[in-house]
């Protein structure tokens, strides 16, 4: 009777699931379609187990309040500062809505413009430089512009909609180096290492937290660092930053750059890529898979904290259905 009674339940939790996924198929039908083309499958949103379905999940359902903190700059920078006082952060050098002359009077070679509500907008000096004309209207742009909303990034919408500018400091003796670092509460996961990130000859390589290389994941073309590259010595210090910055978080890419030797904090990705990349199976071969291993969403905010209505429901459904499952 028990075993009939178990398998009434997992049916019901089946059709249950199969409603649910054919409910948010119907309300974002772009998004699924647009997953399907660059991702390479039809998603599981509702009940999720591969990397490209919980970022999906997440987008759906997740409401973490720190996502909007996260997906906001001058929110970022004050989170970075109250948990890690010590490390450098670039200082912002101005806010505002537009540029006019006086304002693009402040962009020299050691200062950016930024976006603060959008990811990759950004323009380095060698970018600005090309007058006040170009840099407007691609300011005007960023201002018009809704991030996040052709690939569903929902947490954008809290950031605060303006400009910055901000402090930047180029390399004078060695290649700048980005740590792009994927960690979950607590635990870096993997790390992506990039010279001349956003410039001409960018080369990245794989590393875990002990700074050995994960060559599996490269493919033999010149987009990667030489075999015997090695990491800088700030690599460490950007691991145990790292480690600081995603207690509490059950996933998030965590930014940081090295120029000369010194340490910087950079941003906090909620969505990386807008999980919008090409799905693998293997993880010694792809570095979504190896990521999806250790992203818990038991630790998620949706799943631990208490919800109400038809969503409490969904999280009782999702509670039956994970069971013991790692």
């Amino acid at each position: 009777m028990a075993e009939e009674d178990a398998t009434g339940v997992r049916h019901w939790n089946a059709l249950a699931i199969g409603r649910l996924n054919a409910v948010i198929y119907a309300a974002n039908p772009l998004l699924t379609l647009k997953f399907r083309r660059r991702v390479g499958y039809w998603p599981n949103i509702a009940d999720p187990s591969r990397y490209h379905e919980k970022m999906y999940w997440r987008k759906a359902f997740d409401r973490n309040p720190l996502f909007g903190v996260f997906c906001d700059k001058l929110r970022t920078k004050q989170y970075i500062r109250e948990r890690l006082p010590a490390i450098r952060i670039p200082e912002t050098l101005w806010t505002g809505a537009e540029i006019d002359e006086s304002v693009y009077a402040l962009l020299t070679p050691r200062s950016i413009l930024k976006s603060n509500c959008g990811s990759g907008q950004v323009l380095f000096p060698h970018e600005h430089a090309r007058g006040y004309g170009f840099t407007r209207r691609t300011a005007w742009w960023w201002m018009l512009s809704r991030h996040g909303f052709k690939t569903y990034e929902p947490a954008y919408r809290q950031a605060r909609r303006c400009l910055l500018i901000e402090e930047f400091h180029p390399a004078e003796n060695s290649d700048p180096v980005d740590f792009y670092i994927r960690a979950a509460d607590g635990k870096v996961l993997q790390v992506s290492l990039l010279t001349n990130n956003k410039r001409e000859g960018k080369l990245v390589a794989y590393f875990d937290e002990n700074g050995q290389r994960l060559k599996r994941m490269e493919d033999g073309s010149a987009f990667w660092l030489p075999p015997d590259y090695r990491p800088p010595e700030t690599f460490s210090a950007a691991m145990d930053a790292a480690r600081t910055l995603s207690r509490g978080v059950d996933y998030a890419r965590f930014d940081f750059f090295s120029v000369d030797g010194e340490l910087f904090a950079g941003e906090i990705t909620v969505y990386p890529n807008a999980g919008l990349t090409r799905a693998g199976d293997d993880p010694a071969t792809n570095i979504d898979t190896l990521t999806n291993l250790h992203w818990n969403l038991r630790t998620s905010h949706f799943m631990t904290m208490p919800q109400t209505g038809r969503l409490g429901r969904y999280q009782a459904l999702l509670e039956r259905q994970w069971g013991d499952r790692p």
